[in-house]
């Protein structure tokens, strides 16, 4: 009964979480417009900080990941097509 009451619970904040990245979401489009937000994320494997998720379509994200075995597989994922523009490289030099 108690996984019932947690699953239950979990699923209606949820279900509220993912209603309030769409509106954040649509208000990003409001106000940006064509143009997008210019994200740096440094250690780029381990993908964006949760906070930045709702606004995807709006970022022109360069992620930096020196481990250049998981470039391909981030350049392929399938958040990366959820993205303004995505690119990653092995440094920031």
């Amino acid at each position: 009964m108690p996984n019932l009451i947690k699953n239950g619970i979990r699923s209606l904040l949820d279900r509220r979480r993912m209603s309030l990245e769409r509106s954040l979401a649509s208000d990003a489009r409001v106000v940006l417009g064509e143009d997008a937000i210019a994200l740096l994320d440094v250690g780029a494997s381990g993908g964006i900080i949760p906070r930045w998720r709702p606004y995807r379509q709006n970022i022109a994200l360069t992620g930096i990941e020196p481990d250049e075995r998981s470039i391909p597989a981030l350049l392929n994922s399938p958040e990366a097509r959820i993205f303004k523009s995505y690119d990653i490289v092995p440094s920031g030099a």
